[in-house]
């Protein structure tokens, strides 16, 4: 660590001051930005300065200045509790939300290619651990260790810079496949597999209903329709703002509700097609067998109908599966997580990381339904 370059940013408080005087004090240069004014008590030996994460050209500017360096701490708080999150402005719970995380990812972007070989990215928050920058890899997070193990600040700095504060041997640059068949691969496809398919089993008994309703009331019809129609039109991200204050919560919930909304459509219109599209003769003859509107529903239109009923399902699925990615920020995960660490670092490999298990997924679930398709129609012509 002697005579070693330390950058640390992001707070010149807490965990950011603890590495700082433990870096210092082991015989590095240490250079230091917070997003506040630096405070009064700052150890005079170490130099500080005020630095907006949230500005581009601040964070290019102070890199430049740097120059090469060998190891970057970027500490930042855990992301704000949805409890005090629905309690903010719109404009206030963006502004936290960007410092605290997409700050982080704008501080690795710029200081990259002025890592030097051997060195070490840290990054205190648990959100983007393990992550792999160009000249080094980002280190395990020291929030925890403070917020639920207990420890000091200045034992997890001490800890630190026992082990991720001394050179490391070089990783190689993950390629594209080794992104795509990352340690998270398989976490990323429950999240995103949940999302489909509980948001579609749950549009699926809404929306059959729905379509039954408004295929057999027709001054009902018009406005179920409309009503699902407009619901489709709503862009994701908006309907995912309206409903974090809405459901007072963040995460999977509102996840679910938005991609239920998306289903409906879908699977509303097929299933109001499919039974108005039932031969009236059929009708009849279930009729003069004196079957009930209830057994003539369950037993001749919705299985004749239900070719078209699936198509509508399989629409809604397939939808679903690439809709999902959105989810990913509001901390619901699934593989848009790939996408938007792709979007803040502008890793492309990151990015497709995260859209080619889409849009397999996406394939199977085409191909699934295929499938079942095929067996009902199969099944009816024995």
């Amino acid at each position: 660590m002697k005579n070693q370059l330390v950058v640390v940013v992001g707070g010149l408080s807490g965990i950011g001051r603890a590495v700082a005087e433990q870096a210092a004090a082991a015989g590095a240069r240490v250079v230091a930005a917070g997003r506040r004014v630096v405070p009064a008590d700052w150890p005079p030996h170490i130099q500080a300065a005020q630095l907006d994460l949230t500005d581009d050209a601040a964070v290019q500017r102070f890199f430049a200045e740097v120059g090469a360096f060998d190891h970057l701490v970027v500490t930042a708080g855990p992301v704000i509790p949805s409890s005090r999150l629905v309690d903010l402005a719109p404009e206030q719970a963006t502004a936290a939300f960007n410092v605290k995380v997409f700050g982080q990812l704008r501080a690795v972007k710029y200081a990259a290619q002025y890592l030097k070989d051997g060195g070490s990215v840290t990054l205190t928050s648990g959100l983007l651990a393990r992550k792999a920058v160009p000249g080094g890899v980002v280190k395990s997070a020291m929030n925890a260790a403070v917020e639920i193990d207990g420890k000091s600040f200045a034992n997890v700095a001490q800890q630190w810079l026992a082990k991720d504060g001394q050179a490391a041997k070089a990783a190689p640059r993950a390629t594209l496949l080794d992104k795509i068949l990352g340690d998270d691969l398989w976490t990323l496809t429950r999240q995103h597999l949940t999302l489909v398919l509980l948001s579609v089993a749950v549009a699926c008994l809404i929306g059959i209903p729905l379509g039954v309703l408004a295929a057999f009331y027709a001054p009902l019809r018009q406005t179920v329709l409309a009503l699902v129609g407009v619901l489709q039109t709503v862009p994701s991200l908006a309907l995912l703002a309206i409903l974090i204050p809405v459901l007072g919560m963040i995460g999977t919930v509102p996840a679910l509700v938005a991609l239920c909304v998306y289903a409906l459509l879908p699977i509303v219109r097929n299933t109001c097609t499919g039974i108005l599209q039932v031969p009236e003769g059929l009708r009849m003859a279930a009729l003069a067998l004196g079957l009930s509107k209830r057994h003539r529903l369950l037993h001749v239109e919705l299985p004749l109908a239900l070719p078209v009923i699936l198509a509508g399902v399989k629409t809604a699925a397939v939808m679903s599966v690439g809709t999902a990615t959105i989810a990913a920020f509001i901390g619901a995960g699934g593989y848009g997580e790939r996408i938007t660490i792709g979007l803040a670092l502008n890793d492309n490999d990151m990015l497709l990381a995260g859209a080619i298990p889409a849009a397999v997924l996406a394939l199977l679930t085409q191909g699934l339904f295929e499938l079942v398709e095929r067996w009902v129609v199969a099944d009816r012509q024995r």
